[in-house]
């Protein structure tokens, strides 16, 4: 389970803490988020930190704008999910862009 904090590179974005292990964050290498340890180092930092931007609106929670997002590093690319693997990949199309979009309680 990952507890929403402040983005460890920007306080602006958001950073996602491991609940049973606080010294990991989702961390992406290759395009693939795991959890990796956080040593206080600059591109450490800037992988694990994430920015919301506003996604296509919920039809099911009465139009509410679910967020999408997106790396501090890598900002042509967004959270998605391949095989229920978390990866960052382009968005092109709709139907990617809901794809990427994911309740947070932050």
């Amino acid at each position: 389970m990952r507890k929403p904090v402040p983005g460890l590179a920007d306080s602006g974005g958001v950073s996602f803490r491991s609940v049973n292990c606080p010294t990991r964050h989702p961390c992406h290498h290759g395009h693939r988020l795991s959890p990796d340890e956080n040593d206080d180092a600059t591109p450490s930092a800037q992988d694990t930190t994430f920015h919301r931007t506003a996604g296509p609106a919920d039809p099911a929670r009465s139009r509410r704008i679910r967020p999408v997002l997106v790396p501090h590093n890598c900002p042509t690319r967004h959270i998605r999910h391949r095989v229920r693997l978390p990866r960052l990949d382009p968005v092109a199309t709709s139907a990617a862009l809901a794809d990427a979009t994911f309740p947070l309680g932050c």
